[in-house]
């Protein structure tokens, strides 16, 4: 049995696109046994058709641009103060 990560989770590393054929357990370490708690692999956008990876691939069904995710480990910009009082 491989060795969780920080979580606790035994996460599969992403593989070349295949169409959506292959799916792989995420599995809770914690638990004996060890159980599954949701499954990666590719997937097609419902919106746009492209394929992306799919941390989740049953709750995430559109990729990260037709959701309006620009990059999620960028910092948010601050707002620009005016100046007024």
């Amino acid at each position: 049995m491989p060795k969780g990560n920080f979580q606790g989770f035994v996460v599969p590393e992403p593989w070349a696109n295949d169409g959506g054929k292959r799916r792989e357990p995420v599995l809770d370490a914690d638990h004996t046994p060890p159980r599954v708690v949701r499954h990666v692999g590719w997937q097609h956008c419902i919106t746009c058709r492209k394929p992306f990876w799919s941390n989740d691939v049953i709750a995430l069904r559109r990729c990260p641009s037709c959701k309006g995710v620009k990059n999620e480990y960028a910092k948010p910009l601050r707002k620009q103060e005016t100046g007024r009082a």
